[in-house]
């Protein structure tokens, strides 16, 4: 019981004290996230997601561009990633995951339980990398997010809330800042930690 507390109280920590963490944050339409990282550099995204809603229409959680090129999501009730096209897994995308993304120029690269699958696309060095695409929305849950470049971590996403009105959003370790919803509704959370 005590090393729960103490797991707990570590947790606690990790923001400042203005913000709550919680396991994930929920979308359920079009709401989005835009982040500084740009698109020109090498980029792996570490993410546990889950999609709450299996569909045969895509769903996109990470792109590099509010239209949805160089996408990871969903499609087929499967985990899928596109770039002029699709590239579908055998794993259903309802179950949670722990998932590495590696963006490489023009390619996407998806790797979830050992299961690679990737496609080859247009580059858009100018753009900026999207959690929960508002144009294909998903209907999932991120329980974290880091982004990697050249081994160092450059973001590190706490799904959390902001105390003070209950804004949800994702806390950033490195940058020290706080991300919102730039899309339209409500994000949903997951119980405090």
């Amino acid at each position: 019981m005590m090393a729960i507390r103490r797991r707990i109280m570590i947790a606690q920590k990790r923001l400042p004290k203005e913000y709550q963490e919680v396991e994930y944050i929920e979308s359920a339409g079009p709401q989005s996230i835009s982040t500084s990282i740009s698109a020109a550099n090498l980029i792996t995204a570490n993410l546990v997601a889950q999609f709450t809603r299996a569909s045969t229409a895509s769903q996109v959680l990470l792109c590099c561009s509010t239209n949805g090129p160089n996408w990871f999501g969903q499609r087929n009730s499967v985990y899928a990633c596109g770039a002029s096209g699709s590239e579908l897994s055998k794993i259903n995308s309802t179950l949670k995951k722990k998932i590495n993304i590696t963006y490489l120029s023009n390619q996407i690269t998806c790797e979830i339980d050992g299961e690679i699958f990737k496609r080859t696309g247009s580059h858009f060095s100018d753009a900026r990398y999207v959690l929960f695409n508002k144009t294909y929305p998903p209907y999932a849950r991120l329980y974290s997010c880091v982004f990697m470049c050249d081994g160092e971590k450059i973001a590190d996403y706490i799904p959390c809330y902001r105390k003070s009105d209950g804004e949800i959003g994702l806390y950033d370790l490195i940058s020290k800042s706080f991300l919102t919803n730039s899309g339209e509704g409500e994000f949903q959370k997951g119980a405090d930690v």
